[in-house]
This record gives C-alpha cells, sequence and structure tokens, in this order.
C-alpha cells in the first residue's frame, strides 16, 4: 500500500521534476556553447554524462543538500531509475532535518558554529516540551519563537558589547584628559541599531507567542467521559446514559452527544401561563343582549 502511494506521489510530481531536470540541462548546454566556446555535441556530451565513477558515487551516496538539479539531469542520462531514489532521499532528508530542528537552526547559524547551532536545537526543545506541539502549524510556530529568541539574545549581546566598550573609553577619556570625548555619529549609530533590532525580535518573539496561544485557545479539544452535564459554549447540553466510552467533540462542531428533554410535571404545567404566540387564548364570557359585562363573581 505504502509503495502504491509513492508510485502516484512520484507520478505526480514527475512533470515538475521534468522541468528543472530539462531547464538545469539547457542551461549547462548554454554555458559550454557561449562560455566554454565547445561545438553542440560536446556541449551536449558534458552536460549529459557523469565524468567519472567518483562523480556518480557523489551523486548517489553524498549529502543530499549538497546535490543540484544538473547533478539529478546527468544521473537520468545516466540511470533514470536511479533519479526517483535520489529524489525520494533528498525528500526524506529534508523531513528529518525539518523535524530536528536543524532547518530552523541554519536559518540563524550564519558562521556555522557548532555552539550556536546546539543552543538553538536546546532553546527550540525547551519550548517545544513546555507547549508539546501537534505538528504542522505549531511546529513551526515553535520553530519561529526559538529563532527569535536565539536572534533577540545576538542582538542584545551586541548592544551590550558596544555599550560596555563606550562606556570605557568615556572613563578613559575623563582620567587621561578630564573630559570625555562625544562618540562619532557612526559609533551612536550602531549602538542605537543594535538596541533597535534587540526590541525587534522581542516583539517578534512575543508576537509568534501570542499566534501559538490562540491557535491553542481557539481550537481546542473537549473530552466528555462518562459526564452527567456538560456545558459546551453558550448551550447547556443534558447528557443522560450508563455509556462508559469517551467521546470527543472539537468546539465549532456538532458533539455526539444525546439531548434529552424531560416533559413538565402536570402541577408544574397549571402553575405556567401558556407562552406568547401559541395560540391558546383564555375562554371570554359572552355578555347578553342589551346588558353590560359584568365581571365574573359579580352580583
Amino acid at each position: 500500500m505504502a509503495d502504491s502511494e509513492d508510485v502516484k506521489a512520484l507520478a505526480a510530481e514527475a512533470g515538475v521534476l521534468a522541468r528543472q531536470l530539462g531547464k538545469a540541462y539547457a542551461d549547462e548546454v548554454e554555458f559550454y556553447r557561449k562560455r566554454m566556446k565547445l561545438t553542440p555535441a560536446e556541449a551536449e556530451r558534458q552536460a549529459t554524462e557523469l565524468t567519472n565513477e567518483v562523480e556518480r558515487e557523489r551523486v548517489l551516496l553524498g549529502p543530499p543538500r549538497e546535490l543540484t538539479w544538473l547533478d539529478l539531469s546527468k544521473l537520468a542520462g545516466d540511470d533514470p531509475q536511479a533519479v526517483a531514489a535520489a529524489w525520494e532521499g533528498i525528500k526524506d532528508a529534508a523531513r528529518a532535518e525539518l523535524a530536528s530542528g536543524h532547518t530552523a537552526a541554519s536559518a540563524t547559524d550564519w558562521d556555522d558554529s557548532p555552539w550556536e547551532r546546539a543552543m538553538l536545537l536546546a532553546v527550540r526543545e525547551s519550548f517545544a516540551a513546555q507547549w508539546q506541539p501537534a505538528g504542522g502549524a505549531e511546529d513551526a510556530l515553535i520553530d519561529m519563537i526559538a529563532q527569535a529568541y536565539v536572534c533577540y539574545l545576538q542582538w542584545l549581546r551586541r548592544l551590550s558589547v558596544m555599550a560596555e566598550r563606550e562606556g570605557r573609553n568615556i572613563e578613559y577619556g575623563v582620567k587621561e584628559r578630564g573630559y570625555w570625548r562625544l562618540p562619532h555619529f557612526g559609533e551612536a549609530q550602531a549602538v542605537e541599531q543594535a538596541g533597535i533590532m534587540a526590541d525587534r525580535f522581542n516583539r517578534l518573539f512575543l508576537r509568534t507567542l501570542r499566534a501559538l496561544r490562540d491557535l491553542r485557545r481557539y481550537a481546542p479539544n473537549v473530552v466528555i467521559a462518562s459526564a452527567g452535564q456538560v456545558n459546551i459554549g453558550e448551550k447547556q447540553v443534558n447528557v443522560m446514559g450508563d455509556r462508559q466510552t469517551d467521546e470527543v467533540a472539537t468546539v465549532g462542531e456538532a458533539p455526539a452527544v444525546e439531548v434529552v428533554e424531560a416533559a413538565p410535571s402536570a402541577a408544574s404545567a397549571r402553575a405556567l401561563p401558556p407562552p406568547r404566540g401559541s395560540g391558546t387564548r383564555r375562554p371570554r364570557r359572552k355578555a347578553s343582549r342589551g346588558k353590560t359585562d359584568t365581571p365574573v363573581g359579580g352580583s
């Protein structure tokens, strides 16, 4: 069953892959013809064939992130069936990197530092442990919160360094010259910019956190387990029965519960007046001709 679904998915995106491979091939042929001054036949051969076995192994066994559309295009000319396996391997690696948090971490780790990468993963793990994301949009919001918090720390550290350095320059100037030199416009602007960026990422962190909170607030799951009475929204629903199974209802959908309306007793029926608009009227005593109406019980 899974294999048939994979085949259907690959067939659905075969047209997109063919266009990407064809574009890479055409661009490579044009490069060899115009830049390298090769003949059309030589340019097509260079754009189609894998040069040696080492290059073939790199395409088949190398890191998926480093592969290009041209690599897959050359592999298609050498082994068309291997292209499908290579493409599935690239997608599997992308899913694993996204789930592990490395996709989000690579966006902020500009110098490819192991410590910075581990720091964002630690922050992401902490937030995920608190919020327990259910996948999809909630996972993406957790990634955004972790990125905003790490970027906030980076700019706050830069602001602290700049402000501390400027403060030490002022102290040195006062001790040596008896006065302090006003900072250059570039230095003051850099400090101000660092403060603005730190505040920007702080607000981004809070805004994303509110988005995650609202997502949980407006789409909660309500679990009903053998309750005698359940209030959902503004309606009061009375549930009666001996079933012990759990029923799950989502806000905005009609829950699978049984509503029982109890019939009023005879005494309460006599005490209650008829509802308005029901069409029921009290009987009225007819007056005799030539006589005025007298109240009931009058003489």
